[in-house]
């Protein structure tokens, strides 16, 4: 499918009725569509998608339809000659317990329930399943009483009450027009957690959280959250929820991390359960970053959609950065930043560089699923951070009212999205829609000169786009400051800001400043404020002076993140040499202090200590060789524990404190962060005290935090201990199915010599549930990242995660197709890794079983 052959509809729904029959063996739904021909399309017959359904009568204007009056497949619902309006019903029967896709009406666990995005509806009932044709829903709900006490669609409950046989009813109205693929149900016998919140203009919103039994305390930090998103989204956006109730669910088998679906949100139980006993800090945040992302969709996505998927940027980089500047708000504003573009680095460059690179707005696609990325996701939303930084925050502010005042109701696109900008600001953003089209991270090039007889500095910028070299310039806003050589900012024009955004928006652009007195340091990019690779004449002892003084708090940490990375580098070149590694003086000399700096928050010391990950170096390294890296990472973890091993303790100790009772507070997390960064370090020494203080931490645990970090230390050895902790977690945990998958994880993702008889034992494992796509993840996700297993160079482990994928697919494409992710940068690999991963690859295209969704992806790769 492709974006320039994108059709308007030939038919609209004015409005959807649904009738849900649920017994125990299957379901009906009864269907009554109003819809009039679009004045907008061309004429053509009525057409609707389909998949898996049985159909047992179709009925046009009151009238039942034979097999002769409309052509049926397994995929489209046709019928011609109708006129320019009608009423179509229809009654399918679905078998929501045998659907283990997990699209669609599904059964997790005693309830059923929905995912619909993106082409879920269709495995519903017979639809135009598409984002641009919205409709106000009207759904009765009828089920057993004693097995489905809770009844919950989209909108507002406008009727209840019993039926005869212990059955009853539900009857929801959504009046806001809404795509198909938003709807949601839910049937089950649930818990229920309740609040209210009260709006700007007064309005009392009921708030409700459901679980299976017995979970309903784990998510009180998710109804906190929920409160705070509703307070932010008011204050920084002006947007008020618009219906009386709130309703989230958490379900144990869900494919995503939750759906927006109006009213009525579906979390996977991962993405909103939170305890101290059993989550551990930094998913305290994720919950929260995630319950706020699936509110604020409720304006930036549900009340204004995607016209077409090829749009979905759209409202996810949209609504990803809106969720990224509440975690800012709420939090460490220079520590979230860190942590979203170390994410951005990780995979989004990642993808960038491989076969499956595409802009945010891809031009085609075979399964739509594929493109849920973090291409669409993280690299929009830095797309709309830029538009933010060049139009200044009163005038995006502006910019985001005219669009929900000139688009509510509507399925629009991105070119709508920018023309508010635009009609907002007066900003002519023609170029910057390039970063709609094209794909590719740029490379950004600067130097720079002072003068001392002028007192002039000059900066000369240059772009290029090294895996896309066709593409052409990109508009980048540069926040830039100077610093002078005792530390302080200079003065950057006449009105004296120490703070400037330039824009840079050719191949190569020279900027001059006047009155610059001394040479200085330049802090370029501030607060990333652009998604691009930089490469600058700064020297190590630049960098190591920006470390020292930056006041921007992400460039600080940039420079010591350059600093690092240029020595790993130097050492997997050394490797590839055969020559010695070098050793980290440099580093030891800049980290050193780190541990007992009393200037430096305890996160922020954690995130200096920290190392680039595997992902980010295997981009920077040309060609790949993914044990050297793994090795390069492991001497440096190893040098820098024996270098700093006083203060590492010392840091330990100073920052041990006692969990609180209720949820963590930021300086709690801060304290933990550093303290086990420090334990981390420390057990890379493997001596016998490190390891009893590991032991001993993990056995006085009183916050997952705590637990994992010291059970860690023992991941990689084969300590006694090892297997004695691992035994205590799982009884300790045992039938909670979250924690249970970090125990998977945790083996999967060791770096043990016999980890694939590791992970055939763990297939055996009474609790390997693979239907449940949390549990594939922990097992099979956490192997595909594990350097050493999968990275073998017998190619057993390639062989390995091919085999799972096949496996999965048969059941659940779309967990299956992000398994198949982890060969996507197989062709920048050295030998002999690049010919196992093609061959690996090439069994997978030889099936002819394999899903449309892994298939696009092994031919992408293949290419």
């Amino acid at each position: 499918m492709k974006r320039v052959d994108y059709l308007p509809p030939a038919y609209l729904l004015d409005q959807v009725e649904l009738t849900f029959q649920i017994f125990a063996t299957h379901t009906l739904v009864s269907s009554h569509l109003s819809f009039r021909k679009n004045p907008e399309a061309t004429a053509g017959a009525l057409i609707l998608d389909g998949d898996g359904l049985t159909t047992l009568s179709v009925r046009l204007d009151g009238k039942l339809l034979g097999a002769a009056d409309y052509q049926l497949t397994p995929t489209t619902l046709t019928i011609g000659g109708v006129g320019e309006k009608a009423l179509l019903e229809v009654l399918t029967r679905v078998d929501p317990a045998a659907n283990k896709a997990l699209s669609g009406l599904y059964q997790s666990s005693t309830m059923l329930c929905t995912q619909c995005e993106s082409e879920g509806f269709r495995r519903i009932t017979w639809f135009p399943d598409r984002p641009d044709v919205m409709a106000p829903y009207r759904v009765r709900l009828e089920a057993e009483k004693s097995d489905c006490p809770v009844l919950l669609s989209n909108g507002n409950r406008v009727e209840s009450g019993d039926l005869s046989e212990g059955r009853h009813f539900a009857v929801w109205e959504d009046p806001f027009r809404k795509p198909s693929y938003l709807f949601a149900l839910v049937a089950g016998d649930l818990e229920l957690l309740h609040d209210t919140f009260t709006t700007a203009s007064g309005r009392k919103v009921d708030l409700s959280i459901y679980t299976e039994h017995g979970s309903g305390s784990r998510c009180v930090w998710a109804m906190e959250s929920l409160k705070r998103a509703m307070k932010w989204d008011e204050q920084a956006y002006g947007r008020e929820y618009d219906l009386d109730v709130f309703h989230i669910v958490a379900v144990s088998d869900f494919n995503m991390g939750a759906m927006e679906n109006k009213s009525l949100n579906i979390f996977n139980t991962s993405a909103v359960f939170a305890s101290q006993e059993k989550t551990v800090d930094q998913a305290f945040i994720g919950v929260e970053a995630i319950v706020a992302h699936e509110y604020f969709h409720n304006w930036t996505g549900n009340r204004i959609t995607c016209r077409d998927w090829f749009q979905l940027t759209l409202k996810e980089g949209l609504t990803v950065f809106r969720d990224q500047s509440f975690t800012q708000d709420l939090h460490s504003r220079a520590g979230s930043r860190i942590d979203d573009v170390t994410v951005l680095r990780s995979a989004q460059f990642a993808e960038d560089q491989s076969p499956m690179a595409h802009p945010i707005r891809p031009e085609e696609y075979e399964a739509i699923d594929n493109f849920y990325t973090v291409t669409v996701y993280e690299k929009g939303a830095e797309v709309i951070g830029m538009l933010k930084t060049f139009l200044g925050p009163p005038t995006y502010r502006k910019a985001t009212d005219l669009y929900f005042d000139r688009h509510d109701g509507q399925a629009v696109t991105c070119e709508d999205f920018v023309k508010c900008m635009e009609d907002a600001s007066g900003r002519d953003l023609t170029q910057f829609r390039r970063w709609y089209s094209q794909a590719g991270t740029p490379l950004a090039k600067a130097r720079s000169v002072h003068e001392a007889a002028t007192k002039t500095w000059t900066l000369t910028l240059a772009q290029s786009f090294p895996t896309h070299p066709a593409n052409l310039p990109v508009p980048m806003p540069v926040r830039l400051g100077l610093l002078g050589a005792d530390g302080r900012e200079l003065p950057l024009n006449a009105a004296g800001d120490t703070e400037v955004v330039l824009t840079f928006d050719r191949a190569e652009q020279t900027f001059v400043f006047a009155n610059v007195d001394e040479p200085p340091v330049p802090s370029l990019f501030r607060h990333f404020s652009a998604p691009i690779r930089l490469e600058t004449d700064l020297t190590d002892a630049d960098l190591a002076f920006l470390l020292a003084h930056d006041t921007d708090g992400f460039n600080r940490h940039e420079s010591g993140f350059t600093l690092k990375k240029q020595d790993l580098l130097a050492r997997i070149e050394a490797q590839k040499g055969g020559r010695p590694s070098p050793k980290t003086g440099l580093l030891v000399d800049l980290l050193g202090g780190v541990p007992g700096d009393p200037k430096l928050s305890p996160d922020l010391k954690a995130r200096l200590l920290s190392l680039p990950t595997q992902s980010y170096l295997e981009q920077v390294c040309d060609p790949v060789d993914p044990l050297a890296i793994d090795r390069a990472l492991a001497q440096t973890r190893l040098e820098l524990a024996k270098a700093l091993q006083p203060g590492l303790r010392a840091a330990y100790s100073a920052h041990h404190r006692v969990a609180g009772a209720g949820f963590p507070t930021d300086a709690e997390m801060a304290d933990r962060a550093m303290k086990n960064l420090a334990l981390g370090l420390l057990g890379e020494l493997r001596t016998e005290d490190v390891y009893d203080l590991a032991a001993t931490q993990y056995r006085a645990a009183t916050n997952m935090t705590d637990r994992l970090a010291a059970l860690r230390v023992f991941r990689d050895t084969d300590r006694p201990e090892r297997a004695e902790l691992l035994d205590d977690f799982y009884r300790r945990f045992r039938g909670d199915k979250l924690v249970i998958d970090t125990w998977f994880a945790f083996q999967s993702s060791a770096d043990v010599p016999r980890i694939l008889e590791q992970m055939a034992l763990l297939e055996q494992h009474s609790d390997c549930e693979l239907t449940n796509p949390n549990r594939v993840r922990a097992l099979y996700g956490s192997f595909g990242r594990n350097t050493t297993g999968f990275h073998r160079v017998d190619g057993e482990g390639y062989r390995y995660q091919a085999r799972a994928i096949v496996k999965i697919d048969a059941f659940n494409p779309q967990i299956a197709a992000g398994l198949t992710r982890v060969f996507q940068g197989w062709k920048r690999c050295a030998e002999p890794y690049l010919s196992l991963q093609k061959a690996a690859l090439e069994s997978l295209a030889a099936r002819a079983d394999l899903s449309a969704n892994v298939a696009e992806l092994v031919g992408k790769y293949l290419g």
